[in-house]
């Protein structure tokens, strides 16, 4: 297999569990919310690295398999779960612009800043003062949490769709709607129509 094909199986393998967390956000719904809000966080996370990898693919392209996979780890972990810097690391204007857009009363902008509390508080139990908590717009002395709202779902759905586009715009990386089933039918031993429900969310059919 040739350097370009390695690498765009490394990227295809990244944006696989990225969906797969978007999928089991999907499936675990409103009665879930904290592990909900996790595997949002996750998913947005590892589809904005695959864009990075691919981006930065010049730095381990042609290295062998294990001082390959050395750097990949090492590139990933110089973000850890800043999503912040991810996004603007892409340099790309039409992820930015989603950060202008409203999500159900939540701006794109303040939930890539509240990403990385939201996912210690789907994890731990956090301090008041350390929680995704953002005034009411209406009533300043409440306040509402991020992680119960819809718009986060459609905000993480957004980006991780609109890097799917710039990945087959600008690199011919295409991942489709028809391959994303399949992948969850390969990992998740489901008997119902949740594949079928994600996908048409997921790509807002």
């Amino acid at each position: 297999m040739d350097k370009n094909k390695e690498v765009d199986k490394i990227i295809k393998s990244w944006i696989g569990i990225a969906i797969q967390d978007f999928y089991l956000a999907f499936v675990l719904g409103w009665n879930w919310a904290y592990q909900r809000a996790f595997f949002l966080e996750q998913g947005v996370e590892k589809i904005l690295k695959a864009y990075i990898l691919k981006k930065r693919e010049s730095e381990f392209k042609n290295f062998n398999n294990k001082a390959r996979e050395n750097k990949i780890d090492k590139i990933c972990r110089e973000y850890q779960h800043n999503i912040e810097k991810l996004v603007k690391d892409t340099s790309n204007n039409e992820i930015q612009r989603l950060l202008d857009k409203d999500y159900d009363g939540y701006q794109g902008r303040l939930l890539v800043e509240k990403l990385p509390l939201i996912f210690e508080e789907s994890r731990y139990l956090v301090p008041k003062n350390k929680s995704s908590a953002v005034p009411h717009k209406k009533y300043q002395r409440l306040k509402t949490l991020p992680i119960y709202s819809s718009g986060l779902q459609k905000f993480c759905f957004a980006i991780g769709k609109k890097v799917l586009e710039i990945l087959s715009k600008e690199f011919s990386i295409e991942v489709k709607k028809e391959d994303i089933q399949k992948l969850c039918a390969a990992t998740f031993d489901l008997t119902d129509n949740s594949i079928d429900r994600f996908c048409r969310v997921f790509f807002k059919e």
